[in-house]
């Protein structure tokens, strides 16, 4: 889903998530909340899908290893 911003004639369009949240997400940016889940117990075709599912929904995400890393802006969704 894309948000189109129209201000001073100028288009600007800015993706956001499923949930409305900016995709825009640094995950090395120390002032987002982020929320950690350790899914080693989890096999890689599972974590393949989670990733899938994630990408197809729109939300931020990304893999620390088999960890995965939300910003809590989107944890409920």
């Amino acid at each position: 889903m894309a948000f189109v911003n129209k201000q001073s004639g100028e288009e600007q369009q800015q993706d956001t998530a499923a949930s409305g949240q900016p995709i825009d997400f640094d995950p090395n940016d120390d002032e987002i909340v982020k929320v950690h889940y350790d899914l080693s117990a989890w096999t890689f075709e599972n974590r393949a899908e989670l990733a899938e599912a994630l990408a197809d929904a729109g939300l931020p995400h990304y893999w620390d290893d088999e960890e995965l890393v939300v910003p809590e802006a989107v944890e409920s969704a």
